[in-house]
């Protein structure tokens, strides 16, 4: 279901490409966005707004996972046939990742968005 990153991206960018992870930007506690987007290389992924934040963060939260602040914004990366990598934004910064099976998140996203989804 829903599994903590022991350290943001690592083992989850490890997946999606050989790269190395690039150091992490001064002003963010752990790595930028666009380090993220980076270090995926060509997995694909969907930046979200604020709009978006809400289903993702009671994700986050009932599975006592909380952001390092309070995010405005979503970075969910899609490695093909593996769990969801979502990272939580503030800014240009990640202030929250973890891992989950697809299923939950459109169930999520249905109850907050309605059936459209």
């Amino acid at each position: 279901m829903l599994r903590k990153l022991s350290h943001v991206l690592t083992a989850a960018v490890a997946c999606c490409t050989p790269a190395p992870l690039p150091a992490m930007t001064a002003g963010c506690q752990a790595l930028s966005v666009a380090e993220a987007l980076q270090a995926a290389g060509t997995t694909p992924g969907f930046l979200l707004d604020a709009v978006h934040v809400a289903p993702f963060l009671g994700l986050a939260l009932a599975a006592e996972l909380p952001p390092l602040a309070m995010p405005d914004g979503v970075l969910v990366m899609a490695p093909r046939a593996a769990p969801l990598l979502v990272l939580l934004t503030r800014g240009s910064c990640v202030v929250g990742a973890f891992e989950i099976e697809r299923e939950p998140v459109w169930r999520a996203l249905r109850e907050t968005i309605g059936p459209a989804v």
